[in-house]
């Protein structure tokens, strides 16, 4: 008989645990707080008198959880029942057997007491094993979208018939989810939480070729084409100092008697080596337009294309010597 109480005080804790707001110390309501408490009590008390406890209960939990009292508890309780919501009208009736005693109502404390009794070989109960791998990967694991103690964890739990959804996750592993069919009670139904799988790692981002960017053909033919045209203007420039190099000698001939370029006037001699400096100027420009404009068709021309280079390749012939082999189509 002592194991048998033991049990079902163990019981009657863990399942209380999910009530923390009443199980543990809370702040006095405030007036206005216990006035809504008082006026959904009301509003499900009428229906509860009504016989409508599918619609009174939500009433009745509200004003239970704003200001938590023993006729409010029974009441619910008492909806609770009536609905097969048996593991919660269970805890209700303990919960104010509990309450009524720190009070001093005796009858109220029989009366929830009476109620436990009676539903206690009605529970339906669940155990939840969880794979030992879990345990120490921060499971966390959810019934019905409430965090299941861990501490509860391989323990038969009374709890309410119908579906109960159950969700585990844990950092870098896949989630985890099944749905259990609790049947009336008294029934037991056991559930298990398997290892979870290792989540694949996230693929690392891959940094897009650039849109629109240049590529190093592109720079080469921009840059043969700058050099190119520097090296035509350089032509240009050469050209038009030549031009006015024999215009100026011309010049510089018509001052000199006898068209002798030794017997010239100082103006002529002037003439000749201005004809002289623009002569050496064009020569130069010419050279450096030419080299420039070499050089620019080399850099356009010789410009990689966008596609890889083809494979190459080294191949060696039995009777001696070895063959590159170049990829591509001709």
């Amino acid at each position: 008989m002592r194991r048998l109480l033991a049990g079902l005080g163990l019981s009657i804790g863990l399942f209380l645990s999910t009530f923390p707001a009443s199980a543990q110390p809370r702040e006095e309501p405030t007036p206005d707080q216990k006035a809504q408490a008082q006026v959904l009590f009301d509003k499900g008390k009428a229906l509860f008198d009504q016989g409508k406890c599918a619609e009174a209960v939500p009433l009745l939990s509200e004003s239970n959880r704003i200001d938590p009292g023993i006729g409010t508890l029974l009441h619910l309780s008492d909806c609770q029942a009536q609905l097969g919501q048996t593991a919660s009208a269970w805890a209700g009736f303990v919960e104010a057997a509990a309450l009524a005693r720190a009070k001093g109502q005796a009858e109220r404390e029989k009366i929830a007491r009476q109620q436990a009794d009676a539903l206690a070989p009605k529970l339906s109960r669940l155990r939840i094993t969880v794979a030992e791998e879990n345990k120490s990967i921060g499971l966390v694991l959810k019934r019905n979208g409430a965090v299941v103690s861990d501490l509860t964890f391989g323990d038969w739990v009374p709890v309410d018939p119908g579906p109960q959804k159950l969700e585990a996750e844990a950092p870098g592993y896949k989630p985890w989810t099944e749905t259990v069919e609790v049947g009336a009670g008294p029934t037991r139904t056991e559930a298990s939480v398997p290892a979870l799988e290792k989540a694949p790692e996230a693929p690392k981002p891959v940094v897009p070729a650039q849109q629109g960017g240049l590529t190093l053909g592109d720079i080469m033919k921009i840059s043969g084409l700058a050099v190119g045209g520097t090296g035509i203007l350089s032509i240009g420039v050469g050209a038009a100092f030549g031009i006015h190099a024999i215009v100026t000698y011309d010049e510089a001939r018509a001052t000199c008697e006898n068209d002798n370029p030794e017997n010239c006037t100082p103006k002529g001699v002037r003439l000749q080596r201005d004809a002289s400096t623009s002569a050496l100027v064009s020569t130069v420009t010419f050279s450096v337009g030419g080299a420039l404009v070499a050089g620019g068709a080399l850099l356009f021309f010789l410009a990689p294309a966008d596609e890889p280079p083809p494979p190459v390749g080294v191949s060696i012939d039995p009777r001696g010597g070895a063959f590159f082999t170049f990829g591509g189509v001709l």
